[in-house]
């Protein structure tokens, strides 16, 4: 499976295409960023400009065309802090849904900490014996994770990004001593009031994930002759003396020197004073004695995350399964906790429906249909055992089922709505089918409805069947060598639809075995 995830943030907006594998792993296939400085005036104004709107709409609708070439079956997308912030980010967000379909999640910061937290877990290799501190500098907020070897013991997201830095304390070029001194203030104050958690903590070594941390591992990378690897994990370790020793360095130079630097993005030369010295403060802050850099962040998180959620889809991809099939198993996977119950009712309606085959004349695509009306058909027991029908039905309905027609998924809606109580063929939904869509439907739920009594008390009793059909009569024989009765009597109590449908009497009788 292909997925892509657009991380829209104050500085970038990036995209990650990957290939999922069934056993947590995945490969990229593709990284790309536009930095479209999202957040320039509006983390103070809390108002996004029509003009950043429309450069983010068209970034996002690149990434999109991008991703549907390269054959991406699902889309996740985020925002972070310029959106979330800014009173009209709602437009954004919908003017992205109606140019590409795609639904952007707005998520907090504390989300986003836990996002940056699972990437790092899941691809660092932090020693389990050390404390450390995983700190992420977006443009406008920044994410801080303790960690006691592998466990995670603190998580704040704090309003104080490079680019928000850039804003509230702006530098001359290059910058006077009365602004360093100005912005050294301002961090001391600001991390005092803003941090809230524990600093008795032992942390050698500050982890940094995004663009700030990754453009001063880069940067320090280069001034030393060493060779910033992107495939590796985690940067070089620079101690806090070779970046204070740098970041001196760094204040007196003009803008023209800044462009130059190796490792650094042209579109952070305007913050990149700012973000050295934040990096050095919150080292100060938590005393750690080091500082390395992961390309690990958001977007391998919500990447790691998505893997979580649809991990039986996965898997079952893994065998082959059809696109259909793996739809309806996810939908099973999220909404049923009686899977073993829906299988054997998908094994006993086979089972009539292979019987039954000159009796209702059927195709092996209503066979399918029947399959996965089967194995759906208490779905909406998560909503509620009354009714559960009809919440079952209004489930599939809004499920949007890949591989499906719009008719196919109502078929098995309808299917489900007629799976128990009493029938109506003047149902809303059912009567806006074909006539001939009608006719397969009341074939299918018919024989549904008895599978379905056959297995009333869950316990999967019966073995096999076999249809004898007789004149105007069916006889249903069962293979089981358990007490059945109270199955038998409930598909015949549920068998009035055959009977009405199909114009026979039906008769169960047992063969013991």
């Amino acid at each position: 499976m292909k997925i892509s995830v657009i991380d829209i943030g104050t500085n970038s907006i990036h995209a990650l295409i990957a290939e999922l594998g069934s056993q947590g792993v995945f490969r990229v296939l593709l990284k790309d960023k536009e930095m479209i400085r999202l957040g320039d005036d509006t983390l103070l104004s809390h108002q996004l400009s029509p003009e950043a709107i429309d450069v983010a709409v068209k970034a996002v609708s690149r990434f999109v065309e991008i991703g549907l070439r390269r054959g991406v079956e699902h889309f996740v997308a985020s925002a972070t802090s310029a959106v979330r912030e800014a009173s009209n980010g709602g437009e954004l967000i919908d003017q992205i849904y109606k140019s590409t379909g795609i639904k952007v999640q707005v998520i907090t910061g504390g989300e986003e900490a836990r996002l940056i937290d699972l990437a790092v877990m899941n691809s660092v290799d932090l020693d389990p014996k050390k404390n450390s501190v995983i700190v992420d500098i977006g443009g406008g907020s920044t994410e801080i994770i303790l960690k006691e070897g592998f466990k995670t013991v603190g998580r704040q997201s704090i309003k104080m990004g490079s680019n928000r830095l850039r804003q509230m304390v702006p530098l001359s070029d290059p910058p006077k001593k009365s602004e360093l001194q100005t912005l050294n203030e301002f961090l001391q104050k600001a991390l005092i009031q803003l941090i809230q958690l524990p600093v008795n903590l032992d942390l050698p070594v500050m982890l940094g994930t995004s663009g700030t941390m990754n453009a001063v591992a880069r940067i320090l990378t280069h001034k030393h002759g060493l060779q910033f690897k992107s495939q590796k994990k985690v940067a070089e370790q620079f101690s806090l003396k070779q970046i204070k020793d740098f970041y001196k360095e760094l204040c007196g130079y003009s803008l023209k020197e800044k462009q130059s630097l190796k490792g650094l993005d042209e579109k952070r030369v305007d913050m990149i004073v700012q973000g050295f010295a934040y990096v050095i403060h919150l080292m100060e802050y938590f005393d750690a004695e080091f500082m390395s850099a992961s390309e690990q962040a958001l977007r391998e998180g919500m990447i790691y995350d998505y893997m979580q959620k649809h991990q039986m889809e996965l898997e079952q991809e893994s065998k082959n399964l059809s696109v259909r099939e793996r739809s309806v198993l996810s939908l099973l996977d999220r909404w049923s906790e009686m899977k073993v119950h829906s299988q054997q009712v998908q094994k006993l309606s086979f089972l009539l429906f292979d019987d039954l085959k000159n009796l209702h004349g059927l195709e092996a695509s209503d066979r399918e249909l029947l399959g996965y009306a089967s194995l759906l058909h208490d779905i909406g027991y998560s909503i509620s055992y009354h009714k559960h029908h009809k919440h079952g039905a209004y489930l599939l309905r809004n499920a949007d089922l890949a591989g499906f027609s719009p008719e196919e998924v109502e078929m098995m809606a309808s299917i489900i709505r007629l799976h128990r109580r009493n029938y109506s063929k003047d149902e809303k939904h059912f009567s806006q089918l074909s006539n001939p869509c009608k006719i397969k439907v009341l074939k299918l739920a018919a024989l549904l409805r008895i599978a379905d009594g056959l297995d009333h008390s869950h316990f999967e009793l019966i073995e096999d069947l076999k249809i004898e059909q007789r004149d105007q009569d069916i006889i249903i024989q069962i293979q089981s060598s358990q007490d059945i009765e109270w199955e038998i009597y409930e598909a015949l109590k549920r068998s009035d639809l055959f009977v009405d449908v199909y114009e026979r009497k039906v008769n169960f009788k047992q063969l013991k075995g």
